[in-house]
């Protein structure tokens, strides 16, 4: 064997095993709000050093991504974070140790906060990333110059999966509406995203009537 093709192959050996180290997480995180959260926090990142624009789907800037490691995509192209909850953390997982590095702090609890700080207002309010943050412990950047702009309950119900829409300014009906305390967040959080196999019917029921209620981030 040639030592191009030893190159490549130990290439894909490591890729490998990064995937099938990614696949036996998946299961404990499909549960848990704090490991959404990171799952998404990590997946902002990587749709940072793909440049989103506002105009242009999201895809487009985790495409960008994707090309600036060779378009071998740090995994295979099916682990969109677009689609599916499974596929959204195992994306989160494999590029994990790829992206993390690009934001500067001692641990991950800062390279977060450094994801944070970088993520544009209209990015963080399309992607409910100011919830993300809530959860992880992070402070939400000021976004009073987006606040103002529709985003969708069906983005927010299917957290931390990303849109991959486009963002695109338009007023909320009716005129401005204001948005969630982080006392009313936290009770979001707390009754919704909490959602698992041990909670009562009466328990879920409650969960989403708080959402029907604040799922759009804004007061009804």
């Amino acid at each position: 064997m040639n030592q191009t093709r030893r190159q490549r192959v130990d290439k894909l050996e490591k890729q490998g095993e990064r995937f099938f180290e990614a696949i036996r997480h998946v299961k404990t995180e499909l549960f848990s709000p704090t490991d959404d959260a990171t799952t998404h926090a990590i997946n902002l990142g990587c749709l940072l050093i793909g440049d989103p624009k506002i105009g242009e789907p999201l895809s487009n800037a985790w495409q960008r991504f994707l090309e600036k490691y060779d378009g071998v995509a740090y995994g295979p192209s099916a682990l969109s974070p677009f689609q599916y909850k499974r596929n959204t953390i195992l994306a989160a997982r494999f590029n994990r140790e790829l992206v993390l590095p690009h934001y500067s702090g001692a641990n991950e609890q800062e390279q977060f906060t450094a994801i944070f700080a970088a993520v544009p207002p209209w990015l963080l309010w399309f992607t409910h990333g100011d919830f993300t943050a809530d959860v992880l412990g992070i402070k939400t950047p000021d976004l009073s110059s987006v606040t103002g702009f529709v985003r969708s309950e069906a983005t927010f119900e299917r957290w931390p999966v990303l849109p991959d829409g486009m963002f695109e300014p338009h007023p909320w009906p009716g005129g401005y509406a204001e948005p969630m305390t982080a006392g009313e967040m936290k009770l979001l959080r707390d009754s919704t995203l909490l959602l698992t196999d041990e909670m009562t019917l009466r328990e879920r029921r409650r969960a989403f009537d708080i959402y029907r209620k604040y799922g759009d981030g804004r007061k009804k």
